[in-house]
């Protein structure tokens, strides 16, 4: 694409006025930024299709840093270190309208962006990686799926002092990885201290531990931004955003999801619940995944709210293009919003009629890792918009309370 400017009012974070803070301005503000702008073009290219060959949900919404540093005792004499974990340039990308999101594919703003190899950080530093891998479910549900995130764990090895830990982050309480035309977030980042661990022992029976729950009862939720320490026997662990997904997790193609499952994309939790796909022994069941997924339109309509009178129907095949689930069609000179699905008249643009949901940010899925509480005092929301006719959810996100949306690029609260 052509380069073009950004140009934002003096005084915000995005443009500090001096002697404002900027020391994270490239991946605080900055990143939104991007992303918000990514998801803008995004809205405006999917009413082409055409053009919606660039469309692309938000990719993974952050830069999670965590910076170790220290002695290194495994010399004659011991050495200072300091490593930032770079682990998180495996991010997930955001789902297409023909295609999921690339599986930690890396980073959309560092496009030469790659993770190191795990044998040269443990050649470098006083570490032991634990694990490294993919996690389930951390990709935005959708008709198609954002690419799945991953996390790595760490230990001290070969050094018998504690270690400085740094961190700075986002992404904990609210997913920064928005999904688009009613696409679910990816998931939230988590960083885990696993205090009084047991990994030593286990290590020495020569077990290698896969989750932290095996390796201590106490587990320290890491916040934001803060100054820690990472004592010998202790582990970290990381967990960064996927992408966000796009379209109606119901809509998604069954045998896709399946692929999803077998390939440990997915949990078979997700499987049933966000997507609403049975599996029996693998292979699907054609007459139970309907009855799912009409079930959970069904717990749509019961838990959302809708104002207003009753829509009537209009021929969507005649409307233009909005985006995955939306169409304009000319109403007696006027222009009307309708839902490509079921026909439903939505409204004129500056005031649909949509059924309106608020949750715990856990409805949006098993993605949602992170407890807002342990981060914020606001409450944090999943809020989802429908189609009042089909239940069809064409805005799905995990916000603020007090966020104003602006839905199909209209008003909606």
């Amino acid at each position: 694409m052509r380069c073009f400017d950004l140009v934002t009012e003096e005084g915000t974070l995005n443009n500090a006025t001096y002697p404002a803070a900027v020391g994270r301005g490239p991946i605080g503000p900055a990143w939104l930024t991007g992303s918000l702008v990514a998801e803008c073009l995004s809205q405006m290219l999917d009413r082409d299709l055409e053009l919606g060959r660039n469309v692309q949900a938000t990719c993974c919404g952050t830069w999670d840093t965590a910076v170790i540093a220290g002695l290194d005792q495994r010399g004659e004499q011991p050495v200072p270190f300091l490593n930032i974990i770079m682990e998180p340039m495996a991010g997930g990308y955001g789902a297409r309208p023909h295609a999921d999101g690339i599986d930690t594919g890396g980073l959309f703003c560092i496009p030469m962006g790659r993770i190191p190899d795990v044998e040269m950080t443990e050649f470098l530093y006083p570490v032991l990686t634990l694990w490294r891998r993919e996690e389930p479910d951390s990709g935005g549900p959708g008709r198609h799926r954002g690419g799945v995130g991953a996390s790595v764990a760490i230990t001290p090895h070969g050094t018998s002092l504690p270690m400085g830990l740094v961190l700075a982050s986002a992404g904990k309480a609210v997913a920064q990885n928005a999904g688009l035309s009613g696409g679910h977030p990816g998931n939230s980042g988590l960083d885990v201290v696993a205090r009084r661990s047991r990994v030593a022992e286990l290590l020495a029976a020569g077990t290698v531990p896969s989750t932290l729950a095996e390796v201590s009862d106490t587990c320290e939720i890491g916040q934001n931004y803060a100054s820690s320490y990472l004592a010998p026997g202790e582990v970290f662990a990381m967990t960064w955003q996927g992408g966000g997904g796009y379209g109606d997790p119901l809509y998604r193609d069954p045998a896709a999801v399946a692929a999803d499952l077998r390939e440990e994309k997915i949990t078979a939790a997700a499987a049933r619940d966000v997507y609403g796909v049975v599996l029996d022994g693998g292979e699907i069941d054609a007459a139970a995944t309907a009855a799912e997924r009409d079930h959970g339109r069904a717990a749509r309509r019961a838990r959302s709210s809708v104002t207003g009178e009753p829509g009537t129907k209009v021929d969507a095949a005649t409307g233009r293009r909005l985006d995955d689930n939306l169409v304009e069609v000319s109403e007696d000179g006027r222009t009307v919003i309708a839902c490509r699905h079921c026909g439903e008249r939505l409204g004129e643009p500056a005031a649909l009629r949509l059924g309106v949901h608020e949750g715990p940010s856990t409805d949006a899925g098993p993605q949602m890792l992170a407890d807002p509480a342990d981060y914020v005092d606001a409450p944090v929301v999943f809020r989802q918009y429908s189609c009042p006719g089909c239940w069809t959810a064409v805005y799905s996100a995990v916000v603020p309370a007090d966020h104003v949306d602006h839905v199909g690029g209209v008003a909606a609260r």
